[in-house]
């Protein structure tokens, strides 16, 4: 992805200015930041649990980040714009193997791309099943994943409140790893998709407070290793 002395102008004020208002607005809590690679390919994979999410997670981490959001996101002009400008990477069903290599693409340059791996926000907090796209990604770009978490934002503007409520939020990284798996990443066996997956979100999972983790009966039921076959990306 070109990136211009524009788009850079615009990231730094946007990226900049969210990591200072939240730090002097939020009790803000960062743990786990000196584990992130200050260099080559890295996949960040996060829960999610509000909309205040990428933005405070991109500010978060001591480079240049571009996230994956929804393509509804993009409807909207002025969001467009902004996004396209930062370097968002649109997601939707009907694009999704676009943004899947879009992904690949600025991770195989050396990049650091944000995903969210459960889809859409989890409304309760608790951490919700995985979608195997992260993984994909990871084992076509051979990159490096630092799973990632945030609690606290879901609670800052509730529905049916007015204004932002000024409450504590903790975003962690955890230790960054690589997927051992010998791929090219084209080929992969659905099952390993189905584990490696597993093994990720378990990584979110271990960062996050006790009532913030699914049950095991929620684990078995959403991880079943499915009969041997490829996917193709």
């Amino acid at each position: 992805m070109k990136l211009t002395i524009w788009n850079w102008i615009v990231y730094r004020i946007a990226n900049d200015g969210i990591a200072l208002l939240a730090r002097f607005f939020f009790p803000l809590k960062i743990v786990g930041r000196e584990l992130i690679p200050k260099e080559g390919g890295l996949l960040i994979v996060s829960n999610h649990i509000s909309g205040f999410d990428p933005p405070l997670i991109h500010s978060s981490v001591p480079r240049r980040t571009h996230t994956m959001a929804k393509g509804k996101l993009f409807d909207n002009k002025f969001l467009k714009w902004f996004m396209v400008t930062v370097g968002t990477i649109a997601v939707d069903r009907v694009q999704f193997r676009k943004a899947i290599m879009s992904a690949v693409s600025l991770l195989q340059e050396g990049h650091c791309v944000l995903i969210f791996p459960e889809g859409t926000r989890g409304k309760d907090g608790i951490l919700k099943k995985g979608d195997w796209g992260a993984v994909a990604i990871a084992l076509r770009s051979n990159c490096t994943i630092v799973p990632a978490t945030i609690v606290g934002s879901n609670k800052i503007f509730p529905p049916g409140s007015k204004f932002i409520k000024r409450l504590p939020i903790e975003i962690r990284f955890g230790k960054p790893y690589r997927i051992p798996h010998a791929s090219n990443g084209k080929h992969v066996p659905s099952e390993v998709l189905m584990q490696e997956t597993m093994i990720l979100m378990e990584k979110i999972e271990a960062l996050l407070p006790v009532h913030m983790r699914p049950s095991v009966e929620q684990k078995k039921e959403w991880y079943k290793i499915p009969a041997a076959g490829n996917v193709h990306n």
